[in-house]
């Protein structure tokens, strides 16, 4: 084999090489965004329900124009609510955890912590990638929209 030969087989395995590593990295990329909508469309399912249960009269067992009390089915009570927050729950998925929080001045907060990026936790900190919201009482997202935190890795 001539030395014209041995290049061009040189050159042809490091461009396919980074052709394959280009796309690997693009591929997790997008698994990254499917994730993130997947949920951001749950959190906006979670508040649907809250504003269902808001809505609804004490005596059909509805909160009565508030969000306090709202639960979901399978859900537990939450590790540590913040301090203007007299409770809320957690509700574990297979991919995510959720946790919900609401407030004396009518809002409601999820905080949406990946297992499969992340280690699924409350607190914020580089291990725990998540998607935080506070939802006001209409179920509008307030001003700092969803904040994406944590190491998407």
């Amino acid at each position: 084999m001539g030395t014209s030969q041995l290049l061009l087989i040189v050159l042809s395995v490091i461009i396919v090489g980074v052709a394959i590593s280009t796309g690997i990295y693009m591929m997790h990329q997008q698994n990254v965004s499917i994730h993130r909508q997947m949920m951001i469309a749950r959190m906006n399912e979670i508040v649907a329900m809250a504003l269902a249960h808001k809505e609804t009269p004490a005596s059909m067992g509805g909160g009565n124009g508030s969000y306090i009390g709202f639960t979901l089915a399978g859900s537990k009570e939450s590790p540590q609510p913040g301090s203007n927050s007299p409770g809320g729950f957690w509700l574990e998925d297979d991919e995510v955890n959720y946790f919900v929080e609401w407030y004396f001045n009518n809002r409601l907060k999820i905080i949406a912590s990946s297992k499969i990026f992340g280690e699924g936790k409350y607190w914020n900190n580089t291990y725990n990638a998540r998607i935080e919201a506070v939802f006001d009482s209409d179920g509008k997202v307030d001003n700092k929209g969803f904040v994406i935190t944590g190491d998407w890795k």
